[in-house]
């Protein structure tokens, strides 16, 4: 069977973004607001956000469990919600 490829997941969290993991999922911030507020959490201005990611070419999935290990939960794939996921956070514009 075929794996779907996604263009992009987004993650939300209350700590310190997880650096490494753009590295493990093969990925990076969508924009440049994304990648502000990966910045501020690593100095702790600003927790709770929506970080939406770009995936490199031939992506399968996010590693959701990995995500959860550091604190952060994988919201949505490729726009569509995940299902059973209640972040209660806002995303900034």
């Amino acid at each position: 069977m075929k794996k779907s490829l996604i263009d992009n997941f987004t993650v939300v969290g209350n700590i310190s973004f997880p650096i490494d993991m753009l590295r493990y999922d093969a990925c990076y911030p969508a924009c440049s607001q994304d990648a502000a507020r990966i910045e501020n959490s690593m100095k702790f201005l600003e927790h709770g956000k929506e970080v939406t990611l770009r995936c490199t070419p031939n992506k399968s999935a996010p590693t959701n469990e990995r995500w959860l290990s550091f604190g952060w939960k994988v919201t949505a794939i490729n726009g569509a919600p995940v299902l059973g996921v209640d972040t209660g956070s806002q995303r900034l514009t």
